[in-house]
């Protein structure tokens, strides 16, 4: 069944390399061969393959599969599949290496791509926008939601007290592109006390 489509060998997957190949295009914009197919929620390539070791079909993440075939090996355990360009899309084999998680990190700080934190504080996050990143809400959905009641959002989103007050606590600490919410004077009251 899997040998008469799926017939390239990388690593322990076996893949359509005729049909995965068609989904890369070069894009002149970003310098990079990008993935045209099927992405998971976050915006990262994914391929249908054959697993050799447990005999059934699986949804693997792209820029492995370039690894993968760039190295001619399986990548070995506890490494990742790093990224030059931190184009979620690409797959030019010049732009991927082998690497640990640490390292990944430290070059996405280097490069500005990830705020650096200091340990125990808040998590970073990325700086700007991500590139063929489909995000639920626009920017301008987001900046109304931090400033808008909760009771607003709730009526608007149709969601309870409790999950309007979730989102608007997460929107108003994430999305660092966006300008920093701060709270807004309140107006002084007329009444005695």
């Amino acid at each position: 069944m899997a040998s008469k489509t799926l017939t390239h060998p990388a690593g322990d997957w076996l893949i359509n390399y005729a049909l995965y190949s068609s989904k890369i295009t070069h894009n002149p914009a970003t310098g990079c061969d990008e993935w045209t197919g099927v992405t998971n929620n976050l915006g990262f390539p994914f391929v249908g393959a054959w697993s050799i070791s447990e005999n059934k079909h699986k949804m693997v993440l792209g820029h492995r599969i370039a690894l993968t075939l760039k190295l001619g090996r399986a990548i070995r355990p506890g490494m990742n599949c790093n990224r030059s360009c931190h184009n979620r899309l690409c797959m030019t084999a010049e732009h991927i290496s082998e690497g640990t998680q640490g390292e990944k990190m430290a070059k996405m700080r280097s490069d500005g791509v990830l705020i650096a934190t200091q340990a125990g504080g808040p998590r970073g996050g990325y700086t700007h926008k991500q590139v063929n990143r489909r995000y639920v809400r626009s920017d301008e959905e987001i900046l109304w939601i931090r400033d808008a009641e909760v009771a607003d959002i709730a009526t608007r989103y149709g969601y309870t007290l409790r999950k309007a007050c979730r989102l608007r606590y997460a929107l108003r600490h994430s999305y660092k592109w966006l300008p920093k919410w701060e709270p807004k004077p309140k107006a002084k009251s007329n009444k005695p006390k």
